[in-house]
């Protein structure tokens, strides 16, 4: 609903967050695959975000890194309990 009440106000300046990024992706000031990460309509941009293989690639490297700070923090919690 929201959404739709943006459209309805472009003629007078108002634009949605995907607006905004699809601008920023031309413009070369953003990745594609960082605008699809906090897009709403994702469809719109599969073809500047390199398709699902970017998506997937980035979530396990995301998903990994997840682990390596939790194994960390984890350690240091044991640490200072010593």
């Amino acid at each position: 609903m929201l959404n739709s009440l943006i459209e309805a106000g472009k003629s007078q300046g108002m634009q949605t967050m995907d607006d905004t990024l699809f601008a920023l992706v031309k413009a070369g000031t953003i990745r594609g695959s960082d605008a699809f990460m906090k897009a709403t309509n994702k469809a719109r941009f599969e073809s500047v975000a390199g398709g699902t293989s970017t998506r997937r690639r980035r979530s396990r490297k995301f998903r990994a890194a997840s682990r390596r700070r939790a194994k960390s923090i984890r350690g240091a919690a044991i640490l200072s309990r010593s």
